[in-house]
C-alpha cells in the first residue's frame, strides 16, 4: 500500500452515509496515482455502526482501493 487511511468509528450510525459520500471521492482521486487502503475500526459502538459499515463498505471493490473493516468488542479509546 502506498497510503493507509485509518478511521476510528464510535457510535457513528448517523454519520456513516456522510462518511462514505465525503471520503470516497477523495480516495478515488488518490487512487489515480497510488494504491489506497481504508481501515474502518468500529471501536465498541453500541448502535448500528458495525452493521452500517458492513453494508456501506463491506462489498466495496474498485481498482487500487482496499477496504478493511475491524471491530473491537469494547471501546479502546484513542491509544
Amino acid at each position: 500500500m502506498d497510503l493507509s487511511i485509518i478511521i476510528p468509528c464510535f457510535n457513528e450510525e448517523d454519520g456513516m452515509a456522510q462518511l462514505e459520500s465525503k471520503l470516497m471521492p477523495v480516495v478515488r482521486d488518490l487512487a489515480q496515482t497510488r494504491t489506497v487502503e481504508i481501515v474502518l475500526v468500529d471501536d465498541g459502538s453500541a448502535d448500528k455502526t458495525w452493521a452500517l459499515m458492513q453494508e456501506t463498505f463491506g462489498e466495496f471493490r474498485e481498482p487500487n482501493i482496499t477496504v478493511r473493516l475491524e471491530k473491537h468488542p469494547r471501546n479502546l479509546g484513542l491509544g
